[in-house]
């Protein structure tokens, strides 16, 4: 809501067609940005088994998770990841370590970013979900994603906790 409000307060009092023209771009800077340091405070994420509960890294679990679907609630998805430079922009935002060359649908699913790391020239097609998470009983397990450069992952795959994919593959 903030984004938006901000968004069509400049474009208000710029009144011009170079404004509405810069729309997606500052809705989008907006977005990334408040994204950023909202989780400034938070702790990063570090594989391991953790209990779910009041500790500090299964809450910064959680609230990282809900800050990455916030794009979905906003609506801004498909705009934001339709376009390499913001798909790249939003990414790195949310802590995730990828290279500007990589290619993906903007259908895909990406959680815990900040234990994925994507390398150049990675093609990910139409609903690909990566998730460095998964739950056993009471415990929350957390574990790297790693994808090395030169690799396509087809459609409808998923990526689960630990997952190490070579290049050239």
């Amino acid at each position: 809501v903030l984004t938006w409000t901000l968004s069509i307060t400049l474009i208000v009092k710029m009144h011009t067609l170079y404004a509405w023209l810069l729309f997606p771009c500052v809705l989008i800077g907006l977005f990334c940005w408040i994204c950023f340091f909202i989780r400034l405070p938070l702790p990063k994420l570090k594989p391991g088994v953790y209990e779910i509960g009041m500790n500090p890294m299964s809450l910064s679990w959680y609230c990282q998770n809900a800050l990455n679907r916030a794009l979905l609630v906003s609506g801004l998805k498909p705009l934001v990841l339709a376009m390499s430079w913001s798909r790249y922009l939003y990414f790195r935002s949310m802590g995730m370590s990828i290279s500007f060359r990589h290619n993906s649908s903007y259908q895909i699913i990406i959680n815990d970013m900040e234990l994925v790391t994507i390398a150049p020239d990675v093609t990910l097609a139409e609903s690909v979900e990566i998730s460095a998470h998964t739950f056993l009983g009471t415990k929350l397990v957390l574990r790297e994603v790693i994808i090395g450069s030169n690799t396509f992952i087809g459609k409808d795959c998923f990526l689960g906790p630990g997952t190490q994919i070579g290049t050239n593959c």
